[in-house]
């Protein structure tokens, strides 16, 4: 398994939950605020590469879209913390 495989415990019953559709304005909002984080992004240039940039516009861009990234952390006996 790749540290990057996709896992979840979702079944193909779970997939029809009852999570509201995004309305436009806040999908339209979501895509100027991603527009806005990856045009800060790209104007780092290679500066982008260092790790704290790095994590500082992938926070951005995720924030920006709505994803919300759950960690694992094997050092932590497994449990899971939100960031």
């Amino acid at each position: 398994m790749s540290t990057w495989d996709v896992r979840s415990e979702c079944t193909t019953g779970c997939a029809a939950h009852a999570v509201p559709r995004v309305p436009f304005t806040e999908a339209a909002r979501r895509c100027a605020a991603f527009a806005y984080a990856a045009g800060r992004a790209l104007r780092d240039g290679e500066r982008m590469a260092e790790p704290a940039r790095l994590r500082a516009h992938a926070r951005a861009v995720l924030g920006a879209i709505g994803v919300r990234l759950v960690v694992a952390t094997p050092e932590a006996g497994g449990g899971r913390r939100a960031r």
